[in-house]
């Protein structure tokens, strides 16, 4: 991993352009800088998402410019410039055996701890403009989701994760993607240790698995949905993936996007119109048409 050598507190407020005093006082103050709001999440349970505010959004997006130039595996897919599902899923056409894996609350579950340590131990930053980049990034001793720097610091998390599947899928003719909190693995026969691997490796990082989205199959035979994609002898979009986007569109010129954005999505648009591109990969002329829409509807 690319260290970023942040070795005194007044260096990291350059680099963030702020002043020093300015950082270390909403460190110290952070409460008073997240508006906590409830959203209802698919099962119909209620999620608590904090957001930043715009002083501490512009901060975490100055975060966010230092950590996405650090290169990532080839294998990672989620929050990567010119990657998406469709070269996440692409590696696993035409295998025989296809093990998707769901990690169960991805950034309520990454600890403060592990994030400071991720800035000493990897990044090599001195103690001090480490323990603020943690304070900054984090918000009740976790990631919080919508800070636009929260995805990035989970991915390098996972980074000796991430080598160490794509050896073990070396070794065992296999290949390995993840996106985000997905986790894809498949190869052309069985293999027996692959969820004891995966489960094992993410227990390193205080990470688990969620079983009701962990899922098992044989594309060539049944076909196997991931990421709104239904992998088979080819690759479509699931017509549950479609409902979703259109349901989410149409009630969305009624109430204005914000209102739909339930995952705490920090750019509801622009992760829409990413959703609509990959439709627009299989069925052009139906995704333009949600494009069309999309554009014309309000925030």
């Amino acid at each position: 991993m690319k260290p970023i050598n942040i070795a005194q507190v007044d260096t990291l407020a350059r680099i963030l352009g702020k002043d020093i005093q300015f950082l270390q006082s909403i460190a110290l103050h952070i409460d008073n800088y997240y508006i906590e709001d409830l959203t209802d999440k698919k099962s119909g349970e209620l999620r608590i998402l904090h957001k930043p505010r715009y002083t501490l959004k512009i901060i975490q997006k100055n975060i966010k410019k230092v950590l996405v130039g650090i290169p990532l595996p080839d294998c990672v897919h989620g929050w990567v410039r010119g990657k998406s599902v469709k070269s996440a899923v692409e590696p696993h056409r035409g295998m025989k055996y296809l093990y998707c894996f769901d990690i169960r609350s991805y950034f309520d579950t990454v600890h403060s701890k592990r994030v400071y340590i991720l800035f000493t131990k990897k990044l090599k930053c001195a103690p001090e403009p480490a323990q603020l980049l943690t304070r900054l990034s984090t918000y009740k001793a976790s990631l919080p989701q919508g800070s636009p720097c929260s995805p990035f610091i989970a991915n390098l998390l996972l980074f000796d994760f991430d080598v160490s599947m794509n050896v073990y899928a070396k070794r065992r003719n296999a290949k390995y993607s993840r996106l985000g909190d997905d986790i894809l693995l498949s190869s052309n026969y069985k293999l027996d240790d692959a969820v004891h691997v995966v489960v094992s490796g993410l227990c390193r990082y205080g990470l688990k698995i969620n079983k009701d989205k962990t899922n098992f199959g044989t594309p060539l035979k049944s076909g196997v949905k991931v990421l709104g994609i239904v992998i088979g002898s080819g690759v479509t979009v699931s017509s549950k993936y479609r409902r979703e986007l259109e349901a989410i569109l149409h009630n969305a010129q009624k109430t204005g996007l914000n209102l739909q954005n339930r995952e705490g999505r920090f750019d509801m648009r622009k992760h829409l119109f990413g959703r609509i591109t990959l439709i627009e990969l299989y069925q052009p002329e139906y995704g333009a048409q949600l494009r069309n829409k999309l554009k014309i509807i309000q925030n």
